[in-house]
């Protein structure tokens, strides 16, 4: 992963002219303020300057601003991954305000990307952030993958949870992956050669009408912020080399029982590799 090379020039660049605290064990030491703003993190046992050092150095692909990619952005914003691109084509509606914590009122027509962006960018002004007003597909998916340390897919629909598992797979990056269907919700990382992907987990792609969307079947708001938290966790951990990543673990979470438990699943040895993206459907 290449969240473990010097952080990019735009990065660089705001780092100027700022004191460097001394450490052999990394070719760009965090600076002053890093220490500051991230002193909880770095005293955390386990973590240190080498883990905040490897989130300023990532690139992390957010696919999806709405409930899910809520949390994920202003959690991983916070945390100090150093660039972020945010891939929405939708608008902010005054319904989704219930859920999707990121965007304001004021926002209610804006792209929910440039939302976003304004949102972290408010929150961390150090990070470097991009938003992309379009849909993951075919014509773009493998580029814009191929080119960050890691994916979240906060998406709301089968064919772009396949399409960013299938580029994924292509490109050797890993994936957090998480789903809401009303009060429960799942998670799980898929990491290529380490682990199963989602073919591996569900094979057939559903019906695009066999669970009810948000607006039938509704979505209990405090769900959607702790499965969002929870892959922003999990992505942490993916990009720093901290704890156990939730690979070959399906996470599900019932917001109206007690909490979580966690299934095995593991690679179909009669699957064959994916190698290139389906048709667009």
């Amino acid at each position: 992963m290449s969240a473990l090379n010097p952080m990019d020039d735009a990065v660089s660049r705001a780092t100027n002219g700022h004191d460097a605290v001394e450490d052999m064990g990394s070719t760009t030491s965090l600076i002053n303020r890093d220490l500051i703003r991230y002193a909880r993190h770095i005293v955390l046992p386990g973590f240190g300057q080498e883990a905040q050092r490897r989130l300023r150095d990532s690139r992390v692909l957010v696919v999806g601003a709405g409930g899910l990619g809520s949390p994920v952005l202003l959690y991983l914003s916070a945390a100090g991954v150093g660039y972020l691109t945010i891939l929405d084509d939708d608008v902010v509606d005054e319904s989704n305000l219930q859920r999707q914590v990121i965007h304001r009122q004021a926002d209610v027509g804006r792209p929910k990307a440039l939302s976003a962006k304004d949102a972290v960018q408010r929150l961390n002004p150090h990070l470097v952030a991009e938003a992309v007003v379009a849909r993951l597909g075919t014509d773009n998916a493998l580029d814009l993958v191929k080119d960050h340390d890691l994916i979240l897919d906060c998406t709301d629909n089968f064919t772009t949870r396949y399409l960013a598992s299938d580029a994924a797979e292509i490109t050797g990056t890993p994936l957090v992956w998480g789903t809401i269907l009303q009060y429960q919700g799942q998670l799980s990382v898929f990491w290529p050669d380490r682990g199963p992907m989602l073919r591996d987990l569900f094979p057939e792609v559903p019906a695009a009408d066999s669970v009810p969307s948000a607006v039938v079947g509704g979505t209990f708001g405090p769900v959607v912020g702790q499965v969002g938290s929870m892959m922003a966790t999990e992505a942490v951990k993916v990009l720093t080399g901290i704890g156990t990543p939730a690979v070959g673990k399906l996470v599900v979470v019932d917001a109206l029982g007690v909490g979580a438990r966690t299934l095995s699943f593991a690679a179909d040895p009669d699957r064959a590799s994916v190698t290139q993206l389906p048709e667009a459907e």
